[in-house]
């Protein structure tokens, strides 16, 4: 079976242990990285839907520093909710798994009626519920509350957080809530997808061909033919190799003649091949050697289409591999690399990178970091202008924000100048997020695939949250940067003063004295630093 991609990260500017719903940049990256790792590991292991439950409401507890979080699940008929996981409840408030209609399910029916994030700084004085929206015995006096979407106009249930204190909210925190309700629907879907799918095909396969000795069909299914754009009886004697995608050539290849060399089943082989349509789709295959079977004479290839489930698996380890590079970033430079060498090498994208809008005569947009194929961007115009060469995918979303997604680079109209160069390169699709900065779009993240179609919905949204997350780290790595600056400024002019200055702690202990302060006391800076500066004072002088 295969792995079920999902994603989720939480990374983007999560808040901080004060609660106070800023965009707090003090949050540690290494901090976020655990959530990030449990929520997605278990999305991509399938995990049962009460694991991944209980996943996402520990998450959204730790990100949004909540003292309570519950998932309620709706019913096939809309009626009533069930509680699927919940943390920090009370002793003796808190329902068994399963558990319907309790009172914490106003609030939950208040959610799913609203239809979209809803928050409550203080359930005794909010007018919509006219009442604590069932969570007074929970001690629960404010709240934060979203839908968990089917994605089909469909609903799975609630997923809400709880405060046992007044509290005001930011766009920020419900952002945070929706990434992991999306995660969890996410999830939850591809779980029971998987389940439908067992229980209905079991051991089938979506198509079954048979081959001979050198790879040639002797027999494919009405399924295969149709998705090679052949006739049953035109298929005999056509080799395999001619659908093979040539990247791939080698390696499918030597896998056949590794299980043509032995009885039974080989293991599964992923490839790319190219479908009627000329578009190249992942097929997974599972040859069985018959060869010596008199009823058979070939090798049995039984297989399906993964393509979704590769290209989102893909993308998938592309989150987690540019967030542990946003963990690790010391400065602004090694962060983009980093990023890109992490799209590029574990994504497996053949080319990332990230460009900054150059506010110049020309609306130039300058290339601050690549990895892949990096011989595309050398002599190519690009421009963040509305002009041709700011008609592409780079230049658009740093005008208009948000996502570009050109699903094929040799037919889109706004991107034939650089067409050529692309297809050259072996550049086919392409997906351009912007990096908002401050309330301002500061450059582009731009990945390439090396086949069209490759950025889907979720692939497309997915990635904007490793934008958002890039942008976070930048921001965060600016700040730092600034704060070092401040503070050296400070030490330059604190060392010239004619006063004496020393700075503590909240203990009391000296750790800065000038120059000057040295003067006055005799004592050298080392002598100071670590003593209780009420040490040096008059006794007399002490107890003011």
């Amino acid at each position: 079976m295969p792995m079920c991609p999902v994603a989720g990260q939480l990374g983007a500017g999560l808040l901080g242990p004060n609660g106070s719903g800023a965009h707090d940049r003090d949050v540690p990256g290494p901090a976020r990285a655990p959530r990030l790792n449990r929520l997605s590991g278990l999305a991509l292991q399938c995990a049962p839907e009460a694991e991944m439950a209980q996943a996402a409401v520990a998450a959204v507890a730790a990100a949004l520093g909540a003292d309570m979080a519950h998932y309620c699940e709706l019913s096939p008929d809309g009626t009533s909710f069930a509680l699927k996981a919940a943390t920090g409840w009370p002793e003796g408030a808190m329902s068994p798994p399963g558990a319907v209609g309790h009172p914490w399910a106003s609030f939950c029916r208040f959610v799913l009626y609203e239809a979209r994030p809803v928050t409550v700084a203080d359930f005794s004085d909010d007018g919509r519920f006219g009442s604590s929206g069932g969570t007074a015995e929970l001690g629960a006096v404010s709240g934060l509350g979203t839908v968990v979407h089917a994605g089909n106009g469909e609903v799975l249930g609630a997923l809400t957080a709880l405060w046992r204190s007044p509290r005001q909210f930011g766009s920020h925190e419900a952002d945070v809530l929706q990434t992991v309700a999306n995660v969890l629907s996410v999830g939850i879907l591809r779980r029971r997808s998987e389940s439908r799918f067992k229980a209905v095909v079991q051991n089938s396969s979506d198509f079954v061909a048979v081959v001979d000795a050198r790879g040639r069909f002797v027999y494919c299914n009405p399924a295969l033919a149709r998705l090679f754009g052949l006739d049953e009886d035109d298929v005999r004697g056509v080799s395999t190799a001619r659908f093979v995608h040539p990247e791939d050539l080698a390696a499918t290849a030597e896998a056949f003649r590794r299980d043509a060399s032995r009885p039974g089943s080989g293991p599964p082989a992923v490839s790319r091949f190219r479908t009627a349509s000329g578009e190249w789709r992942h097929l997974e295959v599972v040859a069985t050697n018959c060869l010596d079977d008199p009823a058979v004479g070939g090798i049995v290839l039984n297989g399906r289409d993964v393509t979704e489930t590769t290209r989102l698996t893909r993308v998938l380890r592309t989150l987690s591999a540019g967030n542990h590079a946003m963990v690790n970033a010391n400065d602004e430079a090694s962060l983009l690399a980093d990023v890109c060498r992490a799209i590029v090498e574990i994504g497996g994208f053949p080319l990332a990178w990230v460009g900054y809008a150059v506010d110049d005569a020309a609306s130039s947009v300058r290339p601050m970091a690549s990895a892949g194929r990096v011989a595309y961007l050398e002599g190519i115009e690009i421009s963040w202008a509305d002009r041709p060469e700011g008609r592409g995918p780079v230049g658009t979303v740093m005008r208009e924000g948000g996502a570009r997604v050109i699903a094929d680079l040799a037919a889109d109209r706004p991107f034939a100048i650089w067409r050529h160069t692309a297809v050259r390169h072996g550049l086919r699709s392409a997906c351009s997020l912007a990096l908002p900065l401050e309330g301002k779009v500061i450059g582009a993240l731009t990945i390439y695939a090396g086949e069209p179609g490759a950025f889907g919905p979720e692939e497309v949204s997915l990635l904007g949250e490793l934008a958002e997350d890039l942008s976070y780290g930048i921001g965060r790595l600016r700040d730092a940067l600034s704060l070092r600056a401040s503070e050296q400024r400070f030490r330059d002019l604190a060392a010239s003063a004619p006063i004496g200055i020393m700075e503590t702690a909240a203990s009391g202990e000296a750790e800065y004295v000038n120059a000057r302060m040295t003067e006055i006391t005799g004592y050298s800076a080392a002598e100071l630093k670590g003593q209780q500066w009420l040490d040096h004072a008059h006794p007399e002088d002490q107890a003011r």
